[in-house]
This record gives C-alpha cells, sequence and structure tokens, in this order.
C-alpha cells in the first residue's frame, strides 16, 4: 500500500512532455503576437510622425502668405519649420529618416520616410496640383504594407 501511494504522488514522464510542450506552444503564439503588435505600433508611429510635420507645415505655409518651406537634402530638417516644431520626429527604425520634398516645379510637395539604399516606402502627400501624385490636402498614399519590421537594421 506504501509504495502504490509513492507512485500515484508523482508525475509520469509522459505528463511533464505533454506539459512542457503546451508550454512551448503557448510562448510561440505570444511572441509572434507581440511581434505583430509591434510591426503595427511602428506603422502607426510612423503616419502619426509624418502627420505631425505635415501640420507644422501647413502652420508654416498659413503664417508665410502661401510659401512651404524650401527642398533640403535628405534627412535635413528644414529651418522654416523651427518655430513649429524643435527638430524631426525620431523614426520607427534606427536608420530610417524623413524627408521633406518640395520639387522645384511646386507640383508636389510630401513627407517621406525613407530607408537609406531602399528609397521611401511612405509618402504623406502635403499638395499636389491637379493631375499629379495625389489629389488634395492631407491624402496619405502608402507604398509599403502596415507591417513595418526594421530588417534593415
Amino acid at each position: 500500500m506504501y509504495n502504490q501511494a509513492m507512485k500515484r504522488s508523482a508525475f509520469t514522464l509522459v505528463e511533464l512532455l505533454v506539459v512542457i510542450s503546451i508550454i512551448g506552444l503557448l510562448s510561440t503564439v505570444a511572441v509572434v503576437a507581440t511581434n505583430s503588435s509591434r510591426n503595427k505600433a511602428r506603422y502607426a508611429r510612423t503616419i502619426a510622425d509624418m502627420e505631425q510635420i505635415a501640420k507644422a507645415v501647413e502652420l508654416q505655409y498659413s503664417t508665410t502668405a502661401g510659401v512651404y518651406p524650401a527642398d533640403q537634402s535628405p534627412g535635413t530638417f528644414p529651418p522654416e519649420l523651427a518655430p513649429y516644431m524643435a527638430a524631426w520626429p525620431k523614426p520607427a527604425c534606427a536608420n530610417w529618416y524623413y524627408d521633406w520634398q518640395n520639387w522645384s516645379s511646386g507640383n508636389v510637395i510630401e513627407i517621406s520616410a525613407a530607408i537609406p539604399g531602399v528609397g521611401y516606402p511612405f509618402y504623406y502627400c502635403i499638395y499636389a496640383a491637379p493631375g499629379y501624385a495625389c489629389s488634395g490636402l492631407y491624402e496619405i498614399t502608402s507604398y509599403a504594407s502596415k507591417a513595418i519590421t526594421c530588417s534593415e537594421m
């Protein structure tokens, strides 16, 4: 009788393996969900940053008699925006940068999130003349998926 009580008080190897495999499966699902949430947050932050820059540009435009800031080199903060923003927001991915583009033709004015060596996957169009890239103020056009993985870091 003593031996039967001892055998029943311990877990079998099969029971332990089942519990360990269930814990492994649950942790895998949790990691995948966390990565998906991070990617969605990076996308939302990138769009929110570009909207913030767009609002600063529109404030600057309304106080300078309808003149948009001059185009700067990629990743360079236009000094005309200094009264409305301290600097560019920090991009969601480490080596990304924001770019202000005011084409010399004046037909398209946009803010971009850029990746060195890859290009500009996100565009926030501020203004486009009729027949050009976007049809009006504050139209977001995105050429990248909503999953920003920062794999280029």
